[in-house]
């Protein structure tokens, strides 16, 4: 295969490209409508839950209560 043809077939297609921007763009549209609703972590809580992730313990979404547990 010659070089060109190669860079050619790892790059990405137009098509691609196109629907990759529009996934971007619709994550971004989604964070900012969370942002303006108050949906959102901040400071030294978002830095705790981190840790913890970075640690490998068991994790829930910040800001949420526990799940009740059934018996």
């Amino acid at each position: 295969m010659a070089e060109n043809e190669r860079d050619e077939a790892l790059s990405e297609r137009a098509a691609q490209r196109t629907a990759r921007i529009g996934y971007e763009r619709a994550l971004l549209e989604e964070a900012r409508a969370d942002v303006a609703a108050g949906r959102l972590v901040e400071g030294e809580e978002l830095e705790r839950h981190l840790d913890a992730f970075v640690r490998g313990e068991p994790l829930q979404a910040p800001g949420l209560e526990a799940p009740h547990r059934q018996s």
